[in-house]
């Protein structure tokens, strides 16, 4: 019984990482993207802009969220018993 725990433990561990450094990760890649850009007269420029802060910041934070909720799974599995 407590191998299973410890695997399903090890399982949501992979993902808690994976998981919330990808959304983290791409968050912050749309942040800089959208800083990174000079010109902002071209066209397009600013709605990339626009859209890249807010959208940025709301993948940082699902990755946090998720780092989080992972973290009280496994907490909540190895708990039980």
């Amino acid at each position: 019984m407590m191998l299973g725990r410890a695997f399903w433990g090890g399982v949501i561990e992979c993902a808690r990482w994976f998981s919330s450094g990808g959304f983290t990760l791409w968050g912050l890649a749309l942040i800089l993207l959208a800083l990174q850009e000079t010109d902002s007269f071209a066209a397009g420029a600013h709605a990339r802009t626009i859209y890249a802060l807010p959208l940025g910041a709301i993948l940082v934070a699902v990755g946090a969220l998720l780092f989080l909720q992972f973290g009280r799974a496994k907490r909540a599995l190895l708990r039980e018993g």
